[in-house]
């Protein structure tokens, strides 16, 4: 049997009888051919060239012919069926399976925008389904780089390759993606999709991953792109004590900014990096928000909103001697403290920004 099921016409019957049985499995209608009429299709898409191709490979499975469902939610008819090779049909199903999981998120960011560019509006049907191709791609890396065999490509969009030729070639003309040909292999580069990386640590360290992956020729093409570890660095500016001040107030939290100042400051000179920001681990502070957010706002520094204060007032506080002073009550709609040099400079602010406003 298994002789008869290596032979031409022996493995056109496996793969009818497969599909027969798959589809009653999957709860699918069985195949709308007859096995004559599926033979006779099979040969008019250069089944013989497939299956001597597997002869002379000697019977290696993935060069075996097989048949590939187009939509994998109907099921076989001679509309939704194409003829490839065991091999190609894995990969497909493969990056089917992979391309559901695609950060849906990501994807929205990169793609809702472009239906508003005339730019984009204006290239053909073709073109504007291979750029949606390539930029949702799941073997798409970091740096926007995208190799996959032609063959694949085809068999994944439905195109053929002379369309894909053409619009590969109107999308570079528009300034949308590049092909670079190296050793054998073609890359497709989208630079709008290395765009949408956020700067962050984390980023460039698997920047620096792909593009030691890559080959020197293209990692130097991407360089003259600007797509390099370069863009993601995050520039760190020192915020002054108000703005700290100002920030904590607006999330409902009371911090000594210059108590906040100094310790990062302090870290950087006690790890050897005067000048620098540095957290208790030694690591450069690059959002100094992220920090208040998530090391000192704590509900022991929560504002708590003092009973009679005046509506645009609930978070009133002075500087005074470099420290964030709030009244500890409000009398007769003004802020009092019980020491009286405080009371004064909190009643005398009080009453130029009631002034002011």
């Amino acid at each position: 049997m298994k002789s008869y099921y290596r032979s031409e016409k022996g493995l056109l019957r496996f793969r009818y009888n497969k599909q027969v049985a798959k589809s009653k499995s999957r709860g699918h209608k069985a195949p709308n051919y007859s096995f004559e009429e599926f033979k006779d299709w099979a040969y008019s898409k250069g089944y013989k060239n497939i299956y001597e191709e597997w002869v002379l490979n000697s019977y290696n499975t993935k060069f075996s012919p097989s048949i590939d469902r187009i939509n994998p939610n109907i099921g076989y008819t001679f509309e939704n069926i194409r003829l490839t090779t065991w091999e190609l049909n894995s990969k497909y199903n493969h990056y089917n399976r992979k391309r559901r999981t695609l950060n849906k998120k990501l994807m929205s960011v990169k793609l809702n925008k472009l239906w508003g560019t005339s730019r984009f509006t204006k290239l053909t049907t073709n073109s504007k389904f291979l750029y949606l191709y390539l930029t949702t791609h799941n073997n798409l890396t970091v740096v926007g780089v995208l190799s996959i065999p032609m063959s694949l490509m085809v068999l994944e969009t439905g195109l053929e390759l002379e369309d894909i030729r053409a619009s590969a070639k109107e999308l570079i003309d528009s300034k949308y993606i590049h092909v670079e040909g190296i050793s054998g292999n073609v890359y497709f580069i989208v630079p709008e999709h290395f765009n949408t990386i956020p700067k962050s640590d984390s980023s460039i360290m698997k920047i620096k991953k792909e593009l030691t992956s890559l080959p020197e020729g293209l990692v130097k093409l991407l360089r003259g792109l600007n797509i390099s570890t370069d863009r993601k660095v995050v520039k760190f500016i020192e915020p002054t004590t108000e703005e700290i001040m100002e920030y904590a107030l607006s999330q409902g939290h009371k911090i000594d900014a210059k108590v906040f100042v100094e310790y990062y400051r302090g870290k950087g000179k006690e790890f050897g990096k005067d000048g620098q920001w540095l957290n208790f681990k030694g690591k450069p502070v690059r959002d100094w928000k992220a920090t208040l957010r998530n090391v000192w706002f704590k509900d022991e520094n929560k504002i708590k909103t003092v009973d009679g204060a005046p509506k645009g007032f609930e978070s009133f506080y002075i500087d005074f001697e470099g420290k964030q002073v709030f009244p500890e009550s409000w009398r007769n709609g003004k802020p009092h403290s019980k020491n009286m040099i405080v009371n004064k400079a909190l009643q005398r602010e009080y009453e130029k920004r009631r002034t002011d406003s």
